[in-house]
């Protein structure tokens, strides 16, 4: 499961049920999905589709074939980057979450 929270509190994220890689290849995984905490929306993916998951070595987490959801880290901060329009933000810088 991966979750954003954005400088400006919006909350965002994916699961996968597919193990992360660094193949630098997509991976069919029909569980995976997008969701919005903020909305209170869920996004399944798309059945046949083969592009559910981008498992590269040069970024974090990766959903959809434009990349619906893809992660990208910086230094102390993360930059994340959805083309799902109900999905808060297009591209925001994000604070990384305290565990």
């Amino acid at each position: 499961m991966t979750v954003i929270r954005t400088a400006n509190n919006r909350t965002f994220g994916g699961y996968a049920s597919v193990r992360w890689t660094s193949a630098n290849a997509y991976a069919i995984d029909n569980a995976s999905w997008l969701f919005s905490l903020d909305q209170r929306l869920k996004f399944p993916a798309i059945n046949g589709n083969p592009n559910h998951v981008y498992c590269g070595g040069d970024r974090g987490p990766t959903f959809g074939g434009g990349h619906d959801l893809c992660t990208c880290r910086g230094d102390s901060r993360t930059l994340a980057c959805t083309q799902r329009p109900l999905i808060p933000t297009r591209c925001v810088i994000a604070a990384p979450l305290q565990m």
